[in-house]
């Protein structure tokens, strides 16, 4: 008996440990109680065992987990404090509930981390395998490569092209400057030649030519500014040349074509004086009708009288030179207007009705 109430002094006090609430103990009390005083069950004792019930209701209520048996049942049981199913079964129930919470709580956690590793060991794995399978190095230089000498090619057929086209337009453009030099060769070589026979006309009196010279000249624009006045390498104009060929005619046509009559050629001379110098008698008269002054002499300062025969020396003595400055005045006035002309065609009439100015 002995034995008994030390093994249900363990057992009861072993049996609260292994539940979570309070009533157990007092059942397990009751319970050690009545165990270790087995006489007062064979007497009967109504106030000790009506305790009993309650505690165990009690514990039964506030322990669910616990069940309550007759008197020997616990007694058989605390025989066995570490087989006792009633010990068992609460530290089972604790140990695999605190496992439970353990794993309930690691599960959820340790299944979001390692769904999360897997996610991202997955990504990893799909980025790499994405890597793995991008554009092969070679080809991609090879296709760059290839898209580089198509690129060249055809900057190569630009610059072709453009050098070509450049070729042809220096081409043109030496064409045309070649076309242009030509005409220009040409027709200073025309305009020469229509010089030569002008000049050629004048000294040897050929009205009819000089006309049809002179016309030719305005038509084709040679001769600048003026047909009438063209002249050779030394100044010599066609009045000079018609003067100096004695072609009466001639100069006065001139004259009246508005040939300046004062012109100066080679070494300054005048169609006045070389037509003194000359002797040509029968052109000095209309010189000096035309405007030709008998005081203008050449680069050496030597007169028309001067060089002249006697007999037109007393022409030129006998001449008035007021009448020279009045024609000078209305030529230079004439080559303003055609007012001017008319008075010098008038004033002309009256002192020599062969001349008249290029208006008249």
């Amino acid at each position: 008996m002995v034995t008994k109430d030390a093994d249900s002094k363990t057992t009861a006090t072993k049996r609260p440990a292994a539940t979570t609430s309070k009533a157990p103990t007092s059942s397990s009390a009751a319970v050690s109680r009545t165990a270790a005083s087995p006489s007062r069950l064979r007497a009967g004792a109504p106030a000790k065992s009506a305790a009993i019930p309650t505690a165990t209701s009690s514990a039964s209520s506030k322990a669910p987990g616990v069940k309550t048996s007759a008197p020997s049942k616990p007694v058989s049981s605390l025989k066995s404090p570490a087989g006792s199913p009633t010990a068992s079964k609460p530290t089972g129930a604790s140990s695999s509930s605190k496992t439970g919470a353990t794993a309930g709580k690691a599960g959820p956690k340790g299944g979001s981390k390692g769904g999360a590793k897997s996610g991202a060991s997955k990504s990893s794995a799909e980025h790499e395998a994405a890597e793995d399978s991008g554009p092969d190095p070679a080809a991609e230089a090879a296709r760059r490569a290839e898209l580089e000498a198509k690129a060249a090619a055809e900057m190569e057929a630009l610059r072709r092209a453009a050098w070509q086209a450049q070729v042809e337009y220096e081409r043109k453009q030496e064409a045309k400057r070649r076309q242009q030099r030509e005409e220009e060769a040409k027709r200073k070589k025309e305009e020469a030649a229509l010089r030569k026979s002008l000049l050629e006309a004048a000294y040897d009196g050929e009205d009819d030519q000089i006309r049809a010279g002179l016309s030719r000249a305005r038509e084709a624009g040679y001769l600048r500014p003026d047909p009438v006045e063209a002249a050779d390498g030394h100044g010599n104009t066609l009045l000079s040349e018609a003067a100096a060929g004695g072609a009466v005619s001639t100069v006065q046509m001139l004259l009246q074509l508005g040939a300046q009559p004062n012109s100066r050629g080679e070494f300054l001379r005048t169609p006045l004086w070389r037509a003194a110098f000359l002797g040509k008698e029968e052109v000095v008269p209309a010189l000096l009708q035309g405007g030709a002054d008998p005081r203008i002499g050449n680069e050496g300062g030597e007169l028309p009288e001067h060089v002249a025969p006697a007999a037109i020396k007393e022409v030129i003595k006998a001449w008035d030179v007021a009448k020279t400055d009045m024609l000078i005045q209305q030529i230079e006035v004439c080559e303003e207007g055609e007012e001017g002309c008319a008075g010098l065609q008038e004033l002309l009439r009256r002192h020599r009705p062969a001349a008249a100015c290029a208006g008249g």
